[in-house]
């Protein structure tokens, strides 16, 4: 994710030279769920490094969101979303990775 060749930030849609990963589901959001602390070091970073739970977002916009939920998060102050950006769209992948997770957790061995 971190190519160093130009792309679009999906959130503010400006053409940037790098992007960084983005967690959708906050790692902290995460780590309160239920069950993980329970789960080894090792399945805790299986679940916090989860792909489908990335979003390449350029260095401001990452820095805007910080630990928000993208449908709870009103965009980069600069930019805003690109071409109003499908905030149900993006609350139901959220709630799609939120239910996922949550699966993972309780089906992965504990410590």
């Amino acid at each position: 994710m971190n190519e160093k060749s130009p792309q679009n930030c999906p959130a503010c849609g400006k053409m940037v030279n790098y992007v960084s990963a983005d967690h959708i589901v906050p790692a902290s959001m995460i780590m309160k769920m239920p069950g993980f602390a329970c789960l080894s070091k090792d399945n805790q970073i299986k679940t916090l490094n989860t792909p489908g739970n990335f979003a390449p977002l350029c260095p401001p916009c990452n820095m805007s969101k910080q630990a928000k939920l993208w449908h709870k998060w009103k965009g980069y102050k600069g930019g805003g979303f690109a071409s109003g950006a499908p905030i149900k769209a993006n609350q139901e992948l959220t709630n799609q990775l939120l239910k996922g997770l949550k699966g993972q957790i309780k089906g992965l061995p504990w410590s």
